[in-house]
């Protein structure tokens, strides 16, 4: 009777591990350009694209005219989003595969680094650093480059990352409005 507990809770754990990594496989975060310019676009898009198969979260930065959906893969596709974008009236551009991870920084002038650094790295097609909030938002061709290697280029101009850390020779050269604490 032991041994049959045992295996049950095995099997119950096997199970639950299986389906919670599944589960998150199958979500996709997709980055599009629009052509949105006001609040009113952007009410009409969270309003309506919610509603579309398998979509999970949006997020939209009026300001960087960039549209972010995490979406299930076996629900919808990339190019059927981009389709209900332009249903709506907005031209749109899939910008690739979104990733948001923190970057240490203080300024505008760490925002231009932090951004050019990550754009410089081939398959990154754009790059948004919310200076606020201190998080980076990259859209890039997973089939060219991965996020550990836009972290890396990142920690190799001075600017802390989820995964690295810059080196202190290349941190002390920064200016001093952009020595953030560490």
């Amino acid at each position: 009777m032991k041994n049959m507990t045992k295996i049950l809770i095995i099997a119950l754990i096997a199970t639950t591990s299986t389906t919670s990594f599944s589960q998150n496989k199958e979500v996709k975060k997709v980055m599009y350009e629009c052509d949105i310019d006001c609040i009113s676009c952007k009410e009409n898009i969270m309003k309506n694209i919610p509603y579309e198969k398998g979509i999970k979260n949006i997020s939209i930065d009026l300001d960087q005219k960039l549209v972010t959906v995490d979406f299930k893969e076996g629900k919808n596709t990339s190019e059927g989003i981009r389709k209900a974008i332009e249903k709506l009236g907005y031209s749109s551009i899939i910008l690739g595969t979104a990733n948001t991870f923190s970057v240490n920084g203080n300024c505008g002038m760490c925002k231009e680094k932090i951004e050019a650094a990550a754009i410089a790295v081939n398959g990154v097609s754009k790059a948004s650093w919310n200076i606020d909030q201190k998080m980076l938002t990259v859209a890039y061709d997973e089939t060219k480059i991965n996020i550990d290697s836009i972290q890396k280029a990142i920690a190799n101009v001075g600017y802390d990352t989820d995964i690295y850390k810059a080196s202190d020779d290349v941190y002390n050269k920064l200016p001093s409005c952009c020595k953030y604490d560490r």
